[in-house]
């Protein structure tokens, strides 16, 4: 279900763009031209990307909010019980082991996302300075358009990108903060785990 949520997500914020058709072009009036029809696709694919990113990404919050509650409850159960009751102490240790073992195996990949997203708002943010610093004297009129055109447009989908990027840097956040929550029972757990089978041992001698 994570993994789903997330290949949504990733697709709500993919950011590649062609550029073959701008590289061909021979002059600077039809480079702006083409460069316009390129980022106002691009600009109305990230638009519906954007509305279907909100979606998945309110759904990969409460999954994460789930699995924190989930943690407190196993805390609760963990550090209450006593060390007689064994069998109730070594299923509330089972629980918690097993959440952070499947929490670190099903973790997402958002730190290294995040350094695609850097190289492209990074990329952008060249492309946003060289419109802005482009003598218009020698443009024409239609070129002095396309320019104005590129530029906002530009502006705009670096803009979705940083906002993006911020929301990822709040996923990691939370991710961080339930990681080390279960880890932090996870290493209780396996401490309890250790005494129970001393006592166990104990006993058998």
């Amino acid at each position: 279900m994570k993994k789903r949520l997330f290949l949504l997500f990733l697709f709500a914020i993919t950011i590649t763009i062609s550029c073959n058709a701008v590289l061909k072009e021979k002059d600077l009036d039809n480079t702006l031209s083409v460069l316009r029809n390129e980022l106002t696709t691009y600009h109305q694919e990230q638009k519906k990307r954007q509305m279907k990113y909100k979606n998945s990404s309110e759904l990969i919050r409460k999954n994460l909010f789930s699995i924190l509650a989930k943690s407190n409850q196993n805390a609760l159960m963990l550090y209450s019980q006593k060390p007689e009751y064994v069998f109730d102490l070594a299923y509330a240790c089972h629980e918690a082991t097993d959440q952070f073992s499947n929490f670190r195996k099903s973790s997402l990949p958002f730190r290294s996302y995040i350094t695609q997203l850097d190289s492209e708002i990074a990329r952008y943010d060249s492309l946003v300075n060289s419109l802005r610093s482009m003598p218009t004297f020698a443009l024409s009129d239609k070129a002095k358009v396309n320019r104005n055109v590129c530029l906002t447009l530009a502006v705009s989908i670096r803009n979705n990108m940083t906002e993006n990027k911020t929301m990822l840097q709040d996923y990691i956040k939370y991710y961080d903060l339930t990681e080390n929550h279960l880890k932090s029972l996870n290493d209780y757990a396996n401490g309890r785990y250790s005494e129970i089978q001393n006592n166990i041992s104990n006993r058998e001698l």
